[in-house]
């Protein structure tokens, strides 16, 4: 009997002994579900969270769900200049509307659209564009900031949170960009004459009655084709870029201002090659960059494809965007450059089908600055020597018919002193010569040339025209002979 209850004491000693005692389970951490508490989650964000918190945004971003966040790190902060003027809307930059991972082997750039609305227009918005680009070395955010860790996911939210190393700078918006006469280039890309079309076209010259604004004019524009210098010069006679930019001389030159008839009509030329180079929708990377798209105003189109290994879009087959002038982020959408050195084999506006303004004799006096003779010509009832409708003549003009010897008021005044004057007009027709001289042509010939020609006079006297190499001189002295010499 007492070996049995020292056995059994045995037992339940050792049974106690073998059962350590039991420690309660360690749960592992959730992890943050929200974007507010991935923020807070980690001290490398404090500084974009405490930006949040002095613009009022945290219960606005507690509200959001299917976006992407691009959260720049504390480091991000010490060049603090994109973050001194952020205000409530433009910290929305860094949100994108939709949910984007980051692909590491992906190529395509993607384009998305950010919270922060940059531009109202009647029928929609335009949104601040953010460029995810891939890189050798990882992503970027409008080639600018480089994405360090990716693909968080905030699973309340259901959103995206990738992290950046600096600051998102807010460009300038498309027509401040164009409108802008300190810088001529883009990406290395000369662009001068564009620009001086845009000034051009928008500049509100005294007196013209054009009221309407850049920002007016492309409300609705969200990518521009910008041609540099170097396709105009390939595209245009130097004629035409004189006329094209005859504004632009009145606009930095006051004594060259043309007159009003002339401003409406070049203006409208302007316009017109312009509106050849503007897109509703934001065209690069993943967005339409396989379709056909019509022009802003609809009068347009253009086949576009994308190389998918450079990124550069092509039209029509034949153009192509500059490699480091494609999708160029501005603040209210794309631009693309079109340079020569990728369309060595390209007529870019033939092949584009841009069709520049046709140099009748109107438009050429246009862009010689004899918009005051065109104007008398119009009074004198003799347009139809200058509109194109009259072929195979010469015009011989004087220097001191030019906009920076005549204005307005001297018009008016020599118009009420001679408005039925006879001798006026014929003297204007004496300007007008039958046949066309090619002075540079006949001049390679021979250092001088000397020939009769007919005017326009109703007497159909002959004028002697004197050509030298270094000038024009026409002579007074009529003639009555019936044959050219």
């Amino acid at each position: 009997m007492l070996f049995c209850f020292w056995f059994l004491w045995l037992v339940v000693a050792h049974v106690l002994d073998a059962s350590p005692t039991a420690k309660p389970s360690e749960s592992p951490v959730p992890k943050p579900s929200t974007i507010v508490d991935y923020l807070s989650s980690s001290a490398q964000f404090s500084y974009f969270l405490r930006h949040l918190q002095k613009h009022n945004l945290i219960p606005v971003v507690n509200k959001l769900s299917n976006v992407t966040l691009f959260a720049p790190v504390n480091s991000a902060f010490v060049d603090d200049q994109f973050a001194i003027n952020d205000t409530t809307d433009t910290l929305k930059r860094y949100f994108a509307d939709e949910r984007s991972s980051i692909d590491p082997s992906g190529k395509e750039d993607v384009i998305l659209d950010s919270l922060y609305i940059t531009k109202h227009y009647r029928d929609g918005n335009t949104s601040f564009p953010l460029k995810v680009t891939s890189t050798p070395n990882g992503a970027q955010v409008n080639d600018f900031a480089d994405i360090v860790e990716a693909n968080y996911y905030a699973k309340h939210q259901r959103s995206y949170i990738h992290t950046i190393d600096r600051l998102l700078p807010v460009p300038p918006t498309l027509c401040s960009m164009l409108m802008d006469s300190h810088h001529t280039s883009i990406n290395g890309h000369s662009i001068s004459f564009i620009k001086q079309l845009f000034q051009s076209a928008f500049t509100n010259i005294r007196g013209s009655g054009f009221q309407m604004s850049c920002e007016e004019y492309t409300a609705n524009v969200s990518t521009i084709l910008i041609p540099s210098d170097s396709v105009i010069d390939a595209s245009l006679s130097d004629l035409q870029k004189k006329y094209y930019t005859v504004l632009f001389s009145g606009i930095t030159q006051a004594h060259l201002k043309p007159s009003k008839d002339a401003i409406r009509e070049v203006r409208a030329d302007i316009l017109q090659l312009l509106s050849n180079l503007l897109f509703p929708h934001v065209i690069g990377g993943n967005r339409y960059s396989n379709s056909t798209q019509k022009t802003a105003l609809g009068n347009h189109s253009y086949q576009i494809i994308k190389d998918k290994d450079t990124q550069q879009l092509i039209l029509n087959g034949r153009v192509r965007t500059a490699v480091n002038g494609t999708s160029i982020v501005a603040a209210d959408g794309l631009v693309h450059v079109i340079d020569v050195e990728d369309n060595s084999d390209s007529n870019v506006f033939s092949d584009l089908n841009i069709e520049a303004a046709e140099m009748i004799p109107r438009k050429a006096l246009y862009a010689m600055h004899f918009s005051y003779l065109v104007k008398e010509l119009k009074f004198r009832k003799l347009e139809y020597l200058i509109d194109g409708s009259t072929k195979n003549q010469t015009i011989v003009v004087e220097v001191s018919d030019r906009d920076d010897y005549v204005d307005d008021d001297a018009f008016l005044a020599a118009k009420k002193v001679s408005s039925n004057s006879f001798s006026n007009k014929q003297s204007m027709l004496y300007h007008f010569l039958d046949g066309a001289v090619d002075v540079h042509k006949e001049l390679d010939k021979s250092a001088s040339y000397r020939h009769l020609v007919f005017s326009k006079l109703c007497s159909r006297k002959r004028n002697q025209l004197s050509l030298q190499s270094e000038s024009i001189w026409y002579s007074l002295r009529r003639k009555e002979e019936s044959t050219v010499q």
